[in-house]
């Protein structure tokens, strides 16, 4: 008699370290008496790789759940999925604060996926592949709407992600420019909180070398992110599930950051000195440039 073990996905979704898992139930058949149990275990694990080797490879909207808390997933590579997220999650749902985060090549300093998140939903844009099919016109409908509206952008270290977005796309420091283009950038904020010693229970510890997204995650929300990722290739395609997950937690997590140090401030200082703190806690293309 033979042994065939089978698995049968049931469903799938992120978990709360961004992992991604399937629930899998498995199907015993008959087996032969000479195979060993190392063999069958063997042979199981190779199906298991070969059911997590996912790729993204196709527009696709999603409900995952970071930190127990549900999100939309958008993955945009098509044109149609472009102009859809844009009326739909930009135009129509008129969202006030929008978390931003850019991936670039490891070598030539250009923009390859833009991460865009609220408090509801998760957005990958494949630059690099929407870059091939999209007109500059479009392009500068899209950056006009993200940066010439009334929506917060937030950001972590962000004037390098301007320096990508730019060497990308050539009009955009002279649109950045006329539409007063910002971005509230944490890093920024965080600095100016330790300079100026505002940071009674803000922070639960305050690094030596300063903060990076993953240690201010920690100080202030108690999460552990990792950023093994970082420097993997953003450039190929496709991209990795892996990748998709590390992209989408990086920005969903700026939102969480900035949410909870703007309500220990207000507790701590009052809303005008927290309304001052983040004014000042801007950056934009031209900072770099001047």
């Amino acid at each position: 008699m033979d042994l065939i073990v089978k698995t049968q996905t049931l469903h799938s979704k992120i978990d709360d370290n961004g992992l991604f898992i399937y629930s899998t139930k498995l199907l015993f058949q008959n087996f032969k008496h000479n195979e060993t149990s190392a063999a069958v275990a063997n042979n199981f694990n190779k199906m298991i790789l070969k059911e997590l080797n996912i790729f993204v490879e196709k527009d696709e909207i999603e409900t995952c759940h970071f930190w127990k808390k549900p999100y939309q997933v958008i993955t945009v590579i098509s044109v149609k999925a472009f102009h859809d997220f844009i009326d739909k999650f930009l135009i129509q749902s008129k969202p006030k604060i929008i978390a931003i985060d850019v991936e670039g090549r490891r070598f030539g300093q250009k923009a390859v996926l833009l991460q865009l998140a609220t408090d509801k939903w998760a957005c990958l844009i494949d630059i690099q592949e929407l870059i091939k099919k999209l007109s500059p016109k479009q392009w500068k409908h899209f950056y006009t709407t993200l940066f010439g509206s009334n929506i917060t952008l937030i950001g972590f270290s962000f004037i390098n992600d301007f320096d990508l977005l730019c060497n990308t796309f050539s009009f955009l420091p002279t649109l950045l420019k006329e539409c007063q283009g910002k971005v509230l950038c944490l890093q920024k904020l965080s600095n100016q909180l330790i300079k100026d010693e505002k940071c009674n229970n803000l922070f639960s510890e305050i690094p030596k070398d300063g903060f990076g997204l993953a240690k201010l995650a920690k100080s202030v929300l108690d999460y552990d992110i990792s950023k093994s990722l970082q420097k993997s290739n953003w450039a190929k395609r496709p991209l990795t599930q892996s990748q998709k997950n590390y992209a989408v937690k990086d920005v969903v997590v700026v939102v969480l950051i900035k949410d909870e140090m703007e309500k220990r401030l207000k507790k701590e200082y009052g809303d005008a000195v927290t309304e001052e703190l983040m004014k000042n806690s801007y950056v934009s293309y031209r900072e770099r440039i001047n």
